[in-house]
């Protein structure tokens, strides 16, 4: 305890801003507006990657493809206003970038910087406790274990 405060509660309460039904419709689309714009930057230094074109080449053989289809698929979810946003529509799309090997330094720094810049908004709000301490120890994980290539 500090200054008779539970240091735990606290940090889990930042982590949840309630369902989305408590949010009012303008922070919802204001929120389904910045993970679209993250997943398409990462999308656009993914294009960018050198690496594209080769695994272009050889779509068989590329994970590049499934990378790009999941955030796609994400970006398709979150701007659907008939789907209730959660964290577990775009939050996974992010971290299969980061923990993949195949993706370039940029292309990692592109997603750790969108799921910096969710982490900031509070963007990974969620209905319940569970999820958001669910989310936050998947984004702990890849962020240990992410790697760059060397250069």
């Amino acid at each position: 305890r500090v200054g008779g405060r539970d240091p735990g509660r606290m940090a889990a309460a930042s982590l949840s801003l309630g369902a989305e039904s408590d949010l009012d419709p303008t922070r919802t689309q204001t929120i389904r507006g910045v993970v679209c714009g993250e997943i398409q930057s990462v999308l656009m230094q993914m294009r960018r990657s050198w690496r594209w074109g080769h695994m272009r080449q050889n779509p068989a053989q590329s994970t590049w493809t499934d990378l790009v289809y999941k955030l796609k698929l994400a970006r398709r979810t979150v701007a659907s206003a008939a789907v209730a946003l959660r964290a577990a529509h775009y939050v996974p799309a992010f971290l299969e970038v980061v923990r993949s090997e195949q993706t370039s330094g940029l292309v990692t720094e592109a997603a750790l910087s969108a799921v910096h810049k969710l982490l900031q908004l509070d963007v990974l709000a969620s209905e319940d406790e569970g999820t958001a301490r669910d989310a936050m120890c998947a984004v702990v994980s890849a962020v240990t274990h992410c790697r760059f290539e060397a250069s």
